[in-house]
């Protein structure tokens, strides 16, 4: 998973990472655990855990970005909005983290 996340592998994080990281660490192993459902709640080691809570419209259906610029490097079409509220990361690296903003969607960065 490191070399595919770091672009090593190629894929679209091979031409953007080098755009947007100065500094690689070293890959640390830890459990990651991912729940799906209405509500994702993610854990990674004591460093994150990650609560999403998709946007809906009145009618109940996701909030949805499609083609944004950026989304393009990502090679995604579409992803749909969600608070990411009480998530945290904490890393004496990479700092801390606690948001309110985030994204679902799918991708397929096979070779």
């Amino acid at each position: 998973m490191g070399a595919i996340f770091g672009g090593q592998k190629g894929g679209p994080l091979a031409n953007v990472l080098p755009a947007v990281v100065t500094k690689v660490l070293p890959t640390q192993l830890t459990k990651i655990d991912i729940q799906w459902g209405d509500n994702p709640y993610i854990t990674i080691g004591d460093v994150a855990s990650l609560r999403l809570q998709p946007l809906k419209d009145q009618a109940g259906r996701p909030t949805k970005v499609h083609n944004a610029l950026t989304m393009g490097a990502f090679q995604l079409e579409s992803i749909d909005l969600a608070s990411s509220k009480g998530s945290r990361w904490v890393d004496l690296n990479c700092g801390s983290w606690e948001g309110d903003s985030g994204t679902l969607h799918v991708f397929n960065w096979s070779g």
